[in-house]
């Protein structure tokens, strides 16, 4: 969306200079994380390459006197950061990861995927229930806010 936004703005040059910010701390990342971490500092230095990326695009676009505002995608953002830390939480600190491994043994492919599907399962159960959460804590605010 981001991305887009440049375009339509006919901004071009800031567009292409973020592809290149994002490209060099991609490269840079992986260069750093990719021997500490193997596999895991790829995702790590992908993750924090786009939100450099995304950052740094809304704040140019803050900047610019367009008269939008950018305070909703940074909020869309902080939640779904939340979301995810709750979820990680719950699921490998609250034992939920022991728990499946636990339950579903073997080295077969059959059990490799009914583990997978589990544990996805689980996860997508959690982050629905953070979103159910989220939203009658909001309901409740706005009633205590209005009487």
């Amino acid at each position: 969306v981001v991305a887009r936004i440049f375009h339509s703005l006919n901004r071009m040059r800031d567009k292409i200079w973020l592809a290149v910010q994002y490209l060099g701390t991609a490269a840079l990342g992986n260069v750093l994380l990719t021997p500490l971490l193997q596999v895991s500092g790829i995702a790590v230095s992908a993750t924090l390459s786009i939100n450099l990326h995304i950052g740094l695009g809304l704040w140019l676009l803050s900047r610019y006197r367009t008269g939008m505002r950018t305070d909703g995608f940074i909020r869309v953002i902080l939640r779904a950061y939340a979301f995810g830390a709750a979820v990680y939480a719950l699921f490998y600190l609250g034992g939920l990861d022991a728990l499946t491994e636990r339950l579903i043994r073997g080295d077969s492919h059959r059990q490799t995927f009914l583990l997978g599907f589990v544990r996805v399962t689980i996860v997508f159960a959690l982050y629905f229930a953070c979103e159910i959460l989220a939203r009658h804590l909001k309901r409740r605010r706005a009633r205590l806010a209005a009487g």
